[in-house]
C-alpha cells in the first residue's frame, strides 16, 4: 500500500522581536491508504507546536492541521 503526504508552508511574515504569532500547517494524505503518524515535531529556535490535530492515523484523501507558534 502506497501513502504519500504533503505539508503546507507557513509564512509568518515580518515579526517584531518579542511578538508571538501562530500559523497553521496543513498535512494532507495524498496516498491511496491510511498514513500512520507519530506526532508533529518542529526544529529551530523559537518554534513550538501549539496544537496537533492530526491523531495517529490520517485516512487517504484526508487532511489535518498542525498549529505552530513562533515566539
Amino acid at each position: 500500500m502506497n501513502a504519500s503526504a504533503s505539508l503546507s508552508d507557513i509564512n509568518f511574515g515580518d515579526v517584531a522581536t518579542g511578538t508571538q504569532v501562530q500559523g497553521d500547517a496543513v498535512l494532507q494524505n495524498m496516498g491511496v491508504g491510511p498514513l500512520q503518524l507519530g506526532g508533529a515535531t518542529v526544529y529551530g529556535a523559537g518554534f513550538a507546536i501549539a496544537q496537533d490535530n492530526c491523531g495517529p492515523t490520517l485516512a487517504a484523501g484526508a487532511s489535518c492541521t498542525i498549529k505552530v507558534v513562533l515566539d
